[in-house]
C-alpha cells in the first residue's frame, strides 16, 4: 500500500511530540474564564480584581505555580 505524504507527516508529528519530555513542551496550563458578573468578578473601576470570584482566583493561582495561568473575560447570557 502506498500511503499519501500528510497522512504519514501527521503520524510523524504526533510521535515526536509524544515522545518529547513534559519539560520541553512547556508547562501544562489552565485556562480561567470570568464572567462580567460584578459582586464576583469585577474587571474595571476602583474595586477591580477585588470580587469574591476573582479573590479565589488569585487564591487557587497562588496554590498551583506548576502551572501557567490565563484569565479571559466571557459573557453570560
Amino acid at each position: 500500500m502506498r500511503y499519501g505524504f500528510w497522512p504519514v507527516f501527521a503520524v510523524f508529528v504526533c510521535l515526536i511530540f509524544l515522545c518529547t519530555p513534559q519539560g520541553a513542551r512547556g508547562k501544562d496550563y489552565v485556562l480561567w474564564m470570568e464572567a462580567v458578573l460584578p459582586p464576583f468578578f469585577i474587571q474595571s473601576g476602583p474595586n477591580q480584581d477585588q470580587g469574591y470570584g476573582d479573590t479565589i482566583t488569585h487564591i487557587l493561582q497562588k496554590q498551583l505555580p506548576e502551572y501557567t495561568h490565563e484569565e479571559i473575560t466571557g459573557c453570560i447570557r
